[in-house]
């Protein structure tokens, strides 16, 4: 593969990770829209958001243990396929119920994607340019907090909440076709047996990572999940006052990201493990 088509194949895998946060995020931002519309109540809602975390957590090593030996390129198709179809369902949902089970279903679609747009990703290079390669990938998930939750909340507050699943179906679409046009790496995975994972996590070295990203992610969902109602009601501002604070907090992020992956260059692990 030249530089040039690799570097298509890695832009179409963040494109991917962005569209999954996408997915993720947009019930966060159309809380409130959502919460109306339906007649149910924001705690309502926001079991939504958890149930989709829950499956999320639950289904993502689960698939890698069940169809791990498939073709990585036809599981990441496979992914965006549910996660449209989940995405459609929500927005034709008649009922809390069917939006409660759209959502269930489009997060099994999203399990099947982060991980293998991450394998698919660090299989694109050599070795030791995996973790770069990684980055990239990783960065559409962080875009997508920047964009996805201002951009949610607007479209929901402004044209409604069921278009904006319908605008997340189609940014699913849209990279299904980049995925069918730019990734052409036809090579099969490898099934994750339980006792391999069991494994991975009795290492107090793994344990540890998992246990930071674990909570690092909780406290975000956690912080995240009732923030608009929680701007627009408590503190009074404006849907379009509170999708720009959820933006000046997303581009903090990316700034706080660049400043790490700067600092990283000049200190040893150890050392910023003790700054943070």
């Amino acid at each position: 593969m030249n530089d040039r088509r690799r570097a298509y194949a890695l832009a179409t895998l963040t494109a991917a990770y962005f569209v999954m946060g996408t997915t993720t995020m947009a019930a966060i931002g159309a809380l409130p829209s959502i919460a109306d519309g339906l007649h149910v109540s924001r705690g309502a809602v926001a079991n939504l958001i958890a149930v989709f975390a829950l499956t999320y957590a639950v289904s993502a090593p689960l698939i890698q243990m069940v169809l791990g030996a498939l073709e990585r390129r036809a599981l990441l198709l496979g992914g965006l396929s549910l996660a449209t179809l989940g995405a459609l369902l929500a927005a034709a949902a008649p009922s809390y119920g069917a939006l409660f089970a759209a959502r269930v279903l489009t997060a099994l679609g999203a399990a099947a994607i982060g991980p293998v747009a991450s394998a698919l990703g660090a299989g694109l290079v050599e070795r030791h340019q995996q973790g770069r390669a990684l980055a990239a990938v990783f960065m559409g998930m962080t875009l997508s907090s920047v964009l996805s939750m201002p951009a949610s909340a607007w479209v929901a507050l402004n044209i409604g909440w069921r278009p904006l699943f319908v605008v997340v179906a189609g940014l699913n679409v849209g990279v299904i076709v980049a995925v069918l046009v730019f990734v052409r790496v036809r090579e099969a995975g490898q099934r994750m047996a339980p006792r391999d994972l069991v494994g991975l996590l009795r290492q107090p070295a793994i344990a540890s990572g998992v246990s930071v990203v674990f909570l690092q992610m909780a406290g975000l969902f956690v912080s995240y999940t009732l923030i608009v109602p929680l701007l627009r009601e408590r503190f009074g501002l404006s849907g379009g006052e509170a999708s720009s604070a959820l933006l000046v907090f997303g581009v903090a992020s990316i700034v706080g990201n660049g400043v790490a992956r700067w600092v990283a260059t000049r200190w040893s692990a150890e050392r910023l493990r003790w700054a943070c």
